[in-house]
């Protein structure tokens, strides 16, 4: 019993000092939206994130994951412009293999790419500001009940 115990403090202590950390500081993030429409949208999203002091793009591991997938309007009706979906996922830095999503798949439309990159821009801020916390304390609740 005092081992549970224990082994329980200790997973609580570890995944709220993470919990701390990931608030406070500057967080790595990397975006996969490499094919098409997808690269410009990335890297119009890439330079407004890279004005922030909250984040930094990274080609390597990171601790969020924005997967983009995007298509011209042209390629599925007669409509100009561009169609995006999302998904943001959350790999707390010492708990590297674990993941979680920040809020649901994310779907935006628009005329051109700044403003289809400044949706998912926005999106983004809000999931990792307002999501985070929910999904640290849902990972916490998955290692402690393992």
């Amino acid at each position: 019993m005092r081992k549970s115990l224990l082994i329980l403090v200790t997973i609580v202590s570890f995944t709220s000092i993470c919990a701390h950390d990931a608030l406070a500081r500057t967080m790595r993030v990397k975006i996969q939206g490499e094919q098409g429409a997808a690269k410009e949208v990335a890297k119009s999203i890439a330079a407004r994130l890279q004005g922030t002091e909250r984040y930094v793009i990274t080609d390597s591991d990171a601790e969020l994951y924005l997967h983009l997938n995007c298509m011209e309007g042209k390629e599925v009706t007669t409509a100009s412009g561009y169609i995006c979906s999302f998904v943001f996922v959350y790999y707390p830095e010492k708990m590297a293999p674990m993941q979680s999503l920040l809020g649901p798949y994310g779907l935006v439309t628009g005329r051109d790419v700044s403003s289809v990159a400044e949706e998912v821009f926005t999106s983004f801020v809000a999931a990792t500001s307002n999501e985070l916390e929910r999904a640290q304390k849902d990972l916490r609740i998955g290692v402690i009940g393992y």
